[in-house]
């Protein structure tokens, strides 16, 4: 079993050091392309990589001293101190080092928000009934800055879709349209509850091992799992959110067309739609899928450009 232990404690970082290999070499041969948008990739690649190998070496400290310890400690105290690692090595040292992701507040404060245009108003609320989202509010944000982004979130009575004022100034009518009915498939189709049981799924197998080992029916030595169990779910979180984002597409192009989301994400990513990644470290890693791959999903047929 302690061979066993030894080799699942060792996957993170034996998946990761190649892969963080390969994206170095394909964003090397990039610099020169946009040079800040490579960095933000290359910062991302080496978070992740960081992540693994905490986990790794989290799993291999716990791995040592309880499998010679074995039955003889107190399990409660041990399962508590796993856990205390376990958080540690998943949220504190991350962000520690990396600091927390720029993506802001996840729902906007009162000061920034902003009425939309009455035309704009008639023109969504007309474009959510049709995607039988009737209810769904929706609220510019203006916070003084250039920032493409569009969020839905659960509200009472519906959902709440948020314009950043850079969106608004960007996109064009239909592109305005597509991107809103990306967004409201996010509430027509449950993605956030959707998400809620795929995390409360992902935390059962992490309880039961605890209150096992706490119980003593468990060997100490099993905890060393929890870090890996915690990488390993949150890309499972990531394959799920990748899921949702091609659903809101397909959704999306269901009600606006293909051709009107396409221009608006090539007019949103810019530059970055040129940006090529590896797509297994994408896969492990990221939330959204790469801007190539999803272009591709609407217009199979053409070559990627970017406006």
């Amino acid at each position: 079993m302690t061979l066993a232990l030894l080799i699942c404690a060792l996957l993170p970082m034996l998946v990761a050091l190649p892969l963080h290999a390969r994206e170095s070499r394909l964003l090397r041969a990039q610099t020169a392309r946009a040079t800040a948008l490579v960095a933000t990739y290359r910062r991302r690649a080496q978070r992740w990589r960081a992540e693994a190998l905490m986990a790794s070496g989290a799993a291999l400290a716990w791995l040592a001293p309880a499998s010679l310890y074995g039955p003889g400690w107190r399990p409660w105290a041990g399962a508590a101190f796993a856990l205390a690692g376990f958080a540690l090595v998943q949220w504190g040292l991350p962000r520690w080092l990396f600091g927390v992701p720029e993506r802001g507040p996840l729902r906007p404060g009162a000061a920034h928000r902003r009425a939309l245009p009455a035309e704009t108003a008639a023109m969504l609320d007309a474009l959510a009934q049709r995607c039988g989202c009737a209810g769904a509010r929706f609220v510019a944000i203006d916070d003084g800055g250039d920032r493409r982004n569009a969020r839905a979130l659960p509200a009472r009575g519906g959902t709440e879709v948020f314009l950043w004022q850079g969106l608004l100034d960007a996109l064009d009518r239909d592109g305005l349209r597509a991107v809103v009915a990306h967004e409201l498939a996010h509430g027509r189709l449950h993605h956030h509850r959707r998400r809620r049981v795929m995390l409360a799924l992902l935390a059962v197998p992490l309880v039961a091992m605890l209150a096992a080992a706490g119980l003593g029916t468990w060997p100490p030595a099993t905890l060393a799992l929890l870090p890996v169990l915690g990488f390993v779910a949150r890309g499972v979180l990531a394959a799920q959110q990748r899921r949702f984002e091609h659903e809101a597409d397909a959704f999306a192009v269901a009600q606006v067309g293909a051709a009107p989301l396409h221009a608006a994400l090539c007019a949103l990513y810019g530059e970055a739609a040129a940006i090529v990644t590896d797509r297994w470290l994408g896969a492990c890693c990221d939330t959204h899928p790469a801007p190539q791959s999803r272009l591709r999903r609407l217009r199979p047929s053409q070559t990627v450009t970017t406006t």
